[in-house]
């Protein structure tokens, strides 16, 4: 099982009332989306240390709560810079490796490793910090796919990228630039049929809700990077 994007969410107690029936029926796409994602039963076998027909591999940054910057906007993210997803590809390869090495494993005495001599075994098994094996009853694990040659060398840590104000000025001239775009096909399909008069407020209106589009979309952003230590 795969978990892209992992986060630990705060559980916020203090109770708040949803103004409208409408609004609380938004807040329901949330929750069932979540639990589309996964199979509960499923999760409490790839929790388990002695079962081994389970595996989950999910990113993670030295425990960080979002350690994936396109997870940013729920997943889009990675439209906003280049650097959030060269950060997420080193960081996936990195953990990726430590997946294959020390958690898609098997006991010794499965019957994958019967061909495995015990230089192998020695060489490839879970260690642990001080580099002495890690035995469950008694036996040493051994992965799946040995991480072998150079890509058994250390990988490539990224650092943490982030979004400047520039860039977010950058990102609003092309929203700015796409709304009009938008806007005028909008007028044109709907009010065709219209003298040039109406038409020509209609442009007025669209015009001035075109600040509030970037001003919303301007403020969505930076929430929700300062969220997630992104954005100063």
């Amino acid at each position: 099982m795969i978990d892209p994007f992992p986060s630990n969410s705060a559980f916020d107690p203090a109770y708040s009332p949803v103004p409208d029936l409408l609004k609380s029926a938004f807040r329901l796409f949330g929750p069932l989306k979540n639990q589309a994602r996964l199979k509960p039963d499923e999760l409490v076998l790839a929790a388990r240390n002695d079962v081994y027909s389970r595996f989950m591999i999910a990113p993670s940054r030295d425990g960080q709560p979002y350690p994936i910057a396109c997870g940013s906007l729920d997943g889009f993210g990675g439209f906003l810079k280049r650097s959030f997803r060269a950060h997420d590809y080193f960081l996936g390869r990195r953990n990726a490796q430590k997946f294959l090495k020390d958690h898609f494993v098997l006991l010794e005495n499965n019957p994958l490793f019967t061909d495995w001599n015990d230089d192998m075994k020695r060489t490839h098994c879970v260690k642990d910090a001080s580099g002495k094996p890690t035995l469950v009853d008694g036996q040493r694990l051994l992965p799946v796919i040995p991480v072998v040659g150079a890509a058994d060398a250390d990988c490539y840590m990224p650092k943490w990228p982030s979004y400047t104000r520039d860039d977010l000025d950058q990102l609003l001239v092309r929203v700015e630039g796409r709304t009009s775009v938008v806007f005028d096909r909008l007028v044109k399909q709907y009010f065709k049929s219209n003298r040039w008069p109406v038409r020509l407020v209609a442009r007025l209106v669209m015009n001035r809700k075109k600040k509030d589009v970037v001003d919303f979309v301007g403020k969505m952003v930076t929430s929700d990077l300062k969220r997630m230590g992104l954005m100063n």
